[in-house]
């Protein structure tokens, strides 16, 4: 008994070292393949095929009178990263380009040229209702469209 106890000490030991050793040999190349999906994301919703930073405060001037943001809200299922573009006061486009909801249930944050997304984009969030099933994930969208416009 004491053996197999032992023996599965051990290869949770071993297990937990090869973990340690993976997240750490991986997290850069993480990171940089999520700011680079940032990026042709920041890319595509401007309409500009450069982008020249840095943020300022998440917020990235384009000189032409819009403003990118960037934002996390927290939703359903962990935080949702956000980016917005803005002209004076108005945010005319909003695109979740992270997020951890449930799949078939919250994912529809994930296209914004369909759906609740676009009907978002469109008309705006006075005119949008939350989605039925998903009420958190949907209001944290709305409450971030919210603050990104109030946003200075």
């Amino acid at each position: 008994m004491l053996r197999a106890m032992l023996s599965i000490a051990a290869l949770t030991l071993s297990l937990a070292v090869l973990l340690a050793f993976t997240h750490d040999a991986t997290k850069t190349r993480i990171q940089a393949n999520r700011a680079a999906a940032e990026w042709q994301a920041a890319r595509s919703l401007t309409g500009l095929p450069e982008l020249a930073g840095p943020w300022q405060h998440d917020q990235l001037p384009l000189g032409d009178g819009r403003v990118l943001l960037r934002s996390t809200v927290r939703g359903y299922g962990g935080d949702m990263h956000l980016l917005a573009l803005r002209r004076g006061a108005t945010l005319t486009a909003l695109r979740v380009v992270r997020h951890q909801e449930t799949p078939g249930i919250g994912d529809f944050v994930s296209h914004h040229d369909r759906g609740w997304m676009a009907a978002l984009a469109a008309q705006g969030p006075a005119a949008t209702d939350t989605v039925t099933g998903a009420t958190i994930t949907s209001r944290a969208v709305l409450n971030a469209w919210h603050n990104l416009e109030a946003t200075p």
